[in-house]
Parts: C-alpha cells; structure tokens; sequence
C-alpha cells in the first residue's frame, strides 16, 4: 500500500482483501477515492429515512443502527 494512502482507507482495503484477491487496478482505484473523515456524535445520523445517500461510509470505530 501506498504511503501516501490515508489512513482510513487501510481498513477497507484490508476488509476487501480479507475475502477476495484485489487487483493493482482494484487497489489503486481504491487509493484514489476522495476521502473525508468525520467523528459523530452518539445518535448522531448518517443519513435520514426519505434522504437521498451523497456518499459511502465506512465505520472506522464504534457502532451503527438502523431504525
């Protein structure tokens, strides 16, 4: 991996790779996502019911619900 790489992106290539065999191509386009990190609070939304996802998330630390 890259060390350019940013950091919250090792655990999801790590996970990928946990159950399928990533290609250079796969990999590097992994690399290339724009990546933002955000802390949330505790029951704090991601995104709402009847909301329209912008984006996809990956939980680094902690737990998630849905309701």
């Amino acid at each position: 991996m890259s060390s350019k790489l940013p950091h919250a992106l090792y655990p999801l290539i790590r996970k990928l790779e946990s159950v399928t065999r990533l290609s250079d191509a796969e990999r590097q386009a992994i690399e290339r996502l724009p990546v933002r990190v955000r802390t949330l609070k505790a029951r704090q939304d991601i995104v709402r019911d009847g909301d329209r996802a912008t984006q996809c998330c990956v939980i680094l630390e902690g737990w998630a619900c849905r309701y």
